[in-house]
């Protein structure tokens, strides 16, 4: 009877050790583009937040247009996103903007995970 246990419980663990290692690869297949700001974007109706990025290239299925969204603009994380951005295109720099591989603000735009200045 304990054999049959740690047997099951063995398999148990060994799967849900392939399901996390199959799920752990996904957030690093998330897009990202490096490049300087074309398009900076807040509108007044609802905060949306967006940008546009140069050399926009792979992204999620549901991003159909080639802008980026601030998910939670009423956030900290959001505003300091929003500063950042705006920063860069001010002084004409170029940043990395990592997507989510989501587009839950927006239906057709994925949503900004992080804000890097680039070199």
């Amino acid at each position: 009877m304990k054999l049959r246990r740690r047997e099951m419980i063995s398999g148990i663990v060994g799967a849900m050790s392939l399901t996390l290692a199959t799920l752990a690869p996904a957030a690093a297949l998330a897009s990202s583009v490096t490049g300087k700001i074309l398009q900076l974007y807040t509108r007044e109706t609802d905060g949306l937040q967006m940008v546009e990025v140069e050399g926009r290239g792979a992204r999620p299925a549901c991003a159909t247009q080639t802008y980026m969204l601030i998910r939670d603009e009423k956030s900290e994380a959001g505003k300091a996103q929003f500063a950042m951005l705006m920063a860069a295109f001010l002084a004409d720099r170029q940043v990395i903007v990592f997507g989510s591989d989501t587009c839950t603000r927006w239906p057709d735009g994925e949503d900004i995970t992080i804000v890097e200045y680039a070199r």
